[in-house]
């Protein structure tokens, strides 16, 4: 797994356009809701996950994952999914590959376990297709805990929230909300 980092690291590097650090260009704001929540009409829990992210440069995005999920197989666990990830669009568009620089995992609700907050790992990849300007579409598939340094941590989360699974799919809605320009003063 340690191999996959590397190439990671090295995908990242060629991606960054040449002149980034020169050329100040202008942040996006975006935001997306996970539409792929919709499985907790069939399953034993509710999740909503949305997304507030910039792009810093023209393939480079830092994003912030909030996913809630109420566990409804009797336990009333409520799991809360912080994280920080680093997206990076290799070829600029469409196909995305990203990584979770910092993750916890907070357990709240009545029944808290003893170690409350987790700190994992995950890994993403996926496409977007932007449908109008300034909206797009983002189905990906999430992996967590790709280095299986936290197998212990990701059994007694999967204990204590049956639902919180080790691929999980997500299909994001997305809208470009904000765009500022760099202050040029000459």
């Amino acid at each position: 797994m340690r191999h996959f980092f590397k190439v990671f690291a090295i995908l990242v590097c060629l991606s960054l356009p040449v002149g980034m650090f020169a050329d100040e260009q202008p942040l996006r704001w975006y935001a997306t809701f996970d539409f792929a929540c919709i499985d907790s009409l069939w399953n034993n829990h509710i999740c909503f996950r949305t997304t507030i992210g910039t792009e810093i440069a023209d393939s480079i995005a830092l994003e912030l994952p909030v996913s809630c999920t109420f566990d409804r197989s009797g336990g009333d666990e409520i799991l809360l999914d912080l994280s920080l990830r680093l997206i990076v669009h290799p070829w600029a568009e469409g196909f995305f590959m990203g990584l979770s620089l910092t993750r916890a995992c907070m357990f709240l609700g009545p029944h808290i376990p003893q170690d409350q907050i987790i700190y994992m790992n995950e890994f993403t990849m996926g496409y977007t297709w932007e449908f109008k300007p300034g909206w797009f579409i983002r189905p990906s598939v999430i992996y967590r805990d790709p280095s299986d340094t936290d197998i212990e941590n990701f059994i007694y989360i999967e204990g204590l929230v049956p639902s919180h699974t080790r691929v999980c799919v997500c299909v994001e809605l997305g809208w470009l909300f904000a765009t500022i320009a760099p202050d040029r003063e000459a």
